[in-house]
């Protein structure tokens, strides 16, 4: 069976078109678990009428405690084989869950990946793939995914999405590292899981047919405003650091990703404040952090943009 698990907060306008094309997909071993993570609006309403309407449907009513706690209260609530996470205002193709679920039986996959496509203001692109299709055992994945799962060139491109919800996991893998995530990571928080599967995974089948609709809006359920993303960051890469860093090969990838990171935090700040009142509020970015540690070791030719470029130079200086 295949537990879906979809956080649910303040999507009423989206949630029917995500719950239905779930609900229609022609693999039949589905159970769909929608938790309703203390919805305002009339979400929590369409997921109960949900739950009348298909036994297949269980519907988890909590306070609002974030995007981590809902699927961990989903997970805990879930009895598939395999998991995946959907976020509740993306949608899905018909034949999405049938071909990923041939694969992971047939090929005795631990996770199954598909590409997706971003849709913006009814404009859809579908994603490049970066690897090729097919099985990876563990001696491909450490010869061709793990060297450029989270760092794969250019600025920025990761080789594997740290995104959940184009991906079917094993349910022991997911058991095994889902609820050490810690609840107070609002942002980015995908890759500590993914990332972490990845690398505890045997087999890995990744599939480049296109299946998942992404839907790219300006107000998201992950939204973090541009005076808390620094400081989201940082506890982001605390997790990072404590997580992945003990593996040699991820340790360069890992340093280009908090550096992106941090520079379109930092762009963002100078809109509204100077470079030297940033460098006074968030303290972490001039003292022994996994940001000042990656700051000094990234080389500027490695940055695209000169913009960045400038940027970079002031958080060295």
């Amino acid at each position: 069976m295949l537990s879906v698990i979809v956080p649910v907060y303040n999507v009423e306008e989206y949630l029917k078109q995500c719950v239905d094309s779930i609900l229609q997909q022609d693999y039949e071993l589905v159970e769909l678990i929608l938790v309703d993570d203390g919805s305002t609006d009339q979400s929590g309403n369409i997921c109960d009428e949900y739950a009348r309407c298909d036994s297949r449907v269980k519907v988890i009513h909590q306070e609002n405690q974030g995007h981590t706690a809902a699927r961990q209260n989903g997970f805990h609530r879930s009895c598939g084989e395999y998991v995946i996470f959907i976020d509740s205002d993306d949608w899905i193709d018909e034949g999405m869950f049938l071909l990923m679920m041939e694969k992971a039986v047939k090929e005795n996959a631990d996770i199954v990946q598909c590409n997706y496509r971003s849709v913006r203001n009814g404009i859809h692109r579908d994603e490049v793939p970066f690897f090729r299709e097919g099985i990876y055992d563990k001696k491909a994945l450490e010869i061709e995914i793990y060297p450029r799962m989270i760092y794969a060139g250019g600025y920025y491109r990761f080789g594997i999405a740290p995104n959940m919800w184009n991906k079917i996991f094993k349910r022991s893998l997911v058991e095994k590292f889902l609820p050490n995530i810690e609840k107070r990571v609002k942002s980015g928080e995908d890759g500590l899981l993914t990332f972490a599967c990845f690398l505890e995974a045997e087999r890995v089948y990744i599939l480049n047919s296109c299946f998942y609709n992404y839907r790219s809006r300006e107000v998201s359920m992950c939204r973090i405003t541009d005076d808390k993303r620094l400081v989201e960051n940082h506890l982001l890469f605390q997790c990072y650091q404590r997580n992945f860093m003990q593996y040699s090969f991820l340790q360069d990838q890992i340093r280009h990703y908090v550096v992106y990171q941090t520079l379109q935090a930092v762009a963002e700040l100078l809109e509204t404040r100077s470079l030297w009142k940033i460098k006074k509020e968030y303290t972490f970015l001039i003292s022994d952090s996994i940001e000042r540690d990656s700051i000094k070791k990234i080389k500027l030719a490695e940055i695209h943009g000169k913009k960045n470029k400038l940027i970079l130079i002031g958080l060295k200086i």
